[in-house]
């Protein structure tokens, strides 16, 4: 092969990988992955897929496999180690450049197959659910946690600080994005707030506001939720799922907080 071909052909292949590369940062896979499209943009992603090999490719690799496929993966995992792969040996000395591509198209077919290897694996198997939270109020005027067995709701002034610590089941180094949603007089507040949570040991998450300014004065409780950033509901889902009591998915986690009163609100 010339080096002019071969220069050609590796132009290709880069041209093919940001091609790929595009179509995996469509934020729209990781919507199709947790079953959250609408039949629109599931129609749209199928065109794409059949106008290009790598939208065509995230589409498989994105398409939800079931949950008998996430069993199998997990259980050849635990039951087998991984084999070795002996690597090729070098090109003898003088080889042909023919045989030189047919390696270079081989080990790119190899990458190309370790790499959704892994990601299948990565998409299975890690890095595990979200943890469940546990939505505790804090500052005020109650000296008690409110909103357990009846209890008052937890009260505020108006300027007072308004403590949440999300408390987690098990201990995690993740640390997930969030909205928080106001509820109003029965209502999930559409707009949401979206503070930069601390992270505490074991995972657990602490956010600070004010009450009447960064919480409305109407406030009578709070939904928080968690997950992917590209995956966070907005109020009419969260909305949705709050009345069929499907509080979490594959990409997010909804939990709500005890009550509570800012005082002078009307």
């Amino acid at each position: 092969m010339s080096d002019d071909r071969l220069l050609s052909q590796l132009g290709k292949i880069a041209r093919e990988e940001q091609e790929a590369e595009r179509a995996r940062l469509d934020e729209r896979w990781d919507r199709l992955a947790g079953g959250e499209l609408s039949a629109d943009e599931e129609a749209e992603l199928r065109a794409l897929a059949e106008g290009s090999a790598a939208a065509r490719d995230a589409y498989q690799a994105f398409s939800p496999l079931g949950s008998d496929f996430h069993e199998r993966v997990v259980a050849a995992i635990e039951g087998k180690s991984p084999s070795a792969v002996a690597p090729s040996p070098p090109p003898a000395l003088g080889a042909r450049p023919a045989r030189r591509r047919r390696g270079l198209a081989w080990t790119a077919s190899l990458g190309s197959l370790a790499a959704t290897l892994v990601f299948v694996l990565l998409r299975f198997v890690g890095p595990g659910p979200l943890p469940i939270y546990q939505a505790e109020l804090g500052g005020g005027l109650s000296a008690e946690r409110s909103g357990q067995g009846g209890a008052e709701p937890r009260r505020y002034r108006p300027g007072d600080p308004v403590v949440l610590l999300l408390r987690a089941a098990t201990a995690t180094d993740r640390k997930p994005a969030l909205r928080v949603f106001f509820v109003c007089r029965g209502a999930i507040q559409p707009e949401p707030w979206q503070p930069e949570p601390v992270r505490l040991p074991g995972g657990n998450l602490e956010i600070r506001g004010s009450a009447g300014l960064d919480i409305p004065a109407c406030t009578e409780r709070l939904w928080v939720v968690l997950g992917r950033p590209s995956a966070l509901p907005d109020a009419a889902v969260l909305g949705r799922a709050a009345a069929s009591g499907k509080l979490e998915s594959r990409s997010w986690r909804a939990i709500q907080t005890a009550g509570l009163v800012i005082e002078g609100s009307g």
